[in-house]
């Protein structure tokens, strides 16, 4: 028959707060800084997505200033001689730099002044193109996709809007003056921020050389769900994991994209979270040993003592016994040395009085005159 064997108190408390309290302990920790980790990281996307807002409104006022550019030379062809109206578009267009060209198209759509002045475009006919032929007079400014331009070699997109007279201004927008905003824009130095149009062709990105090149980002489910509304999206890229933002620009349904990886996210959090993990297995480490110390004292070396002093009491050393008595703990351990206190003087007096019987028998016989 396999017997156990009983550990050691000491042992066996020591083993019962490692299994009770240390795994539930660290069970609830983990579950606590998993939800503070996660909790933090969506803080720091949502305000991710608030910087995408702010650059998109950064774009936005841009987008407003040139279609008021527009507007103010709008005000212009209606009165003014067409050297009047040359030398309003060339002063709107060297002193801003929001455009690198300014058309004037006639009514048939042919190139009727052009700023900066370049021969080979004057009278050109620009019916044909998909820009103007879909051009919206109603809707005011209207936003072509991005090319790249033949007179700058240059990617850029069109502003184009109807003037009073019939004829249509067009502005050929300087992307490099809005690839300035998003350069001093970038959100760290592990993020990127761009901007694509609604095709997902980049109009703005840190490597101009990839806005030249139109590449087209269009199936990042940052860039699908962006189509669709703001949003904040996770999703595998290069074989990493990124957190994704984007915002829409109101006027031209352009989308403001930041983008960083998903460590670089949650990395502040897990550290510290480790950091704390480690301090707290510490301190725990720490008051475990402390509690152990004082249980050992205060109730293990009592027991101990009342042990050693039941067998010394056993074997008739009552000096030994003493020994049950110089620890004050608990009340329970304090009762119970109090009670082997009670024993001890009982068996001490009923000794003493079968001493005191003995003697009188044998003091009896020894001073008997009769032989026994």
């Amino acid at each position: 028959m396999d017997e156990r064997r009983p550990q050691p108190l000491n042992a066996a408390l020591q083993a019962m707060l490692l299994k009770r309290l240390l795994l539930p302990y660290l069970v609830v920790m983990i579950v606590v800084m998993g939800a503070a980790a996660y909790y933090g990281g969506r803080l720091t996307e949502i305000q991710q997505l608030r910087y995408s807002r702010s650059i998109g409104y950064t774009t936005t006022h841009f987008l407003f200033h040139a279609g008021k550019e527009l507007d103010a030379i709008n005000s212009i062809v209606s009165i003014g001689s067409t050297e009047f109206i040359e030398d309003t578009m060339q002063a709107n267009q060297s002193s801003h730099g929001i455009f690198d060209t300014i058309y004037l198209l006639d009514k048939n759509k042919r190139i009727r002044i052009i700023v900066p002045f370049d021969a080979r475009y004057e009278g050109l006919d620009m019916s044909r193109r998909a820009y103007f032929a879909d051009l919206n007079c109603a809707a005011g400014v209207n936003f072509s996709v991005p090319f790249t331009s033949l007179r700058t070699g240059q990617p850029t997109a069109y502003l184009m809007r109807c003037t009073d007279t019939g004829e249509y201004l067009v502005g050929e927008l300087s992307l490099t003056a809005l690839q300035s905003t998003i350069s001093e824009a970038q959100a760290d130095e592990a993020g990127t921020v761009f901007i694509v149009d609604q095709s997902g062709t980049l109009l703005a990105h840190p490597d101009f050389q990839l806005v030249a090149q139109h590449i087209n980002i269009g199936d990042w489910p940052v860039v699908v769900n962006g189509l669709k509304h703001d949003s904040i999206t996770r999703y595998w890229r290069d074989g990493r994991l990124w957190v994704g933002s984007a915002s829409r620009i109101a006027p031209t349904n352009w989308i403001v994209v930041t983008e960083v990886p998903m460590l670089v996210v949650y990395a502040p959090y897990v550290g510290a979270i480790l950091a704390l993990a480690l301090v707290s297995i510490f301190i725990f480490s720490v008051t475990v040993r402390v509690f152990l110390g004082q249980l050992q004292m205060k109730l293990v070396l009592p027991l101990v003592h009342l042990s050693q002093s039941a067998d010394a009491l056993a074997s008739g050393n009552y000096e030994a016994g003493q020994k049950a008595y110089e620890e004050a703990s608990f009340l329970e351990i304090d009762t119970l040395l109090a009670d082997f206190h009670k024993m001890e003087s009982a068996i001490r007096a009923r000794e003493s009085q079968l001493r005191e019987s003995e003697e009188q028998y044998r003091s009896l016989i020894e001073n008997s005159p009769d032989a026994i």
